[in-house]
């Protein structure tokens, strides 16, 4: 479900940021190999990409004690592990050489997501394609939402620290609340029909 979250996203800010006929701008890909991004490198710019990199993972505590008793289509009652509602810490940094290019694409990147906030199957600017061509049961249930993380400059040397490279022109946001269901039944029963009084 994390993949098809993020792929989500990045087919949306494509299209929103691709010229006709032009590459991909924005790639799922550890910001940490990206290729060297070296002014004087006389070769073509192979590193003009927005990297898209999953940065953390946390559960949504304030959802965790949900009920473990539902309907199933199996059998009238279920005993299931409740649905992990987890948030994914989203990193998008600017691999260009040209300084200036690099912050007019991430400015673009920030007016898309000020634009779209929510991404579902169901409402997104464009149709998805690829993993979503036949979409399942469980691509059809992504909901999320985003919001824009504001790091102290100590919180940035400690990101970039542990990614291992230069600090980048970056955003980073929060996708909040996706929705992790393996719902795998673990007991089952049904409903009380009847009370015996001995």
């Amino acid at each position: 479900m994390i993949f098809q979250v993020m792929e989500l996203i990045r087919q949306n800010l494509n299209a929103f940021l691709a010229a006709p006929g032009s590459p991909d701008p924005v790639v799922l890909g550890n910001i940490a190999f990206a290729t060297p991004d070296n002014p004087a490198t006389p070769l073509a710019d192979e590193s003009a990409q927005i990297y898209m990199s999953l940065v953390n993972v946390e559960e949504e505590a304030t959802l965790r004690n949900r009920g473990a008793v539902r309907q199933s289509d199996i059998r009238p009652l279920a005993y299931v592990n409740p649905p992990m509602v987890i948030n994914l810490f989203l990193l998008f940094s600017a691999n260009h050489k040209d300084y200036s290019m690099a912050i007019r694409t991430l400015s673009s990147v920030l007016l898309f997501f000020q634009g779209n906030r929510s991404f579902s199957i169901a409402k997104t600017p464009v149709p998805a394609i690829g993993v979503f061509a036949t979409p399942g049961e469980d691509e059809n249930k992504i909901k999320v939402n985003l919001d824009l993380m504001s790091l102290t400059f100590e919180q940035v040397n400690h990101l970039w620290g542990s990614l291992g490279g230069k600090q980048m022109p970056f955003l980073l946001f929060k996708a909040r609340q996706v929705e992790i269901d393996a719902d795998r039944m673990l007991q089952g029963g049904g409903f009380i029909s009847e009370i015996q009084i001995n």
